[in-house]
């Protein structure tokens, strides 16, 4: 393989183009999940007090943003290396 790392390999230019598609198309279902329900999560949510529940929820709630924007990076990248 190209990359060091196991989650960045890559395995064929047809399934890079699938996999870069599926991953564009959920990107903008969760951007417009988030616009939509952004002003209920600053009113209920960014102003309460820190518990563990709020800590989980926000995890739970940007932590697909930070998978998907990586997973994304990785694969251009060994694409790219690929390339090259």
């Amino acid at each position: 393989m190209v990359s060091n790392c196991d989650s960045c390999r890559f395995y064929g230019h047809g399934l890079f183009n699938c996999f870069a598609q599926y991953s564009v198309s959920l990107n903008i279902l969760q951007i417009l999940d988030w616009l939509l329900t952004l002003r209920m999560e600053v009113s209920l949510i960014w102003k309460a007090p820190w518990t563990l529940m709020k800590g989980l929820y926000l995890v739970n709630r940007y932590m697909p943003f930070v998978d998907v924007t990586i997973a994304v990076f990785c694969e251009t990248q060994s694409s790219h290396l690929k390339r090259t």
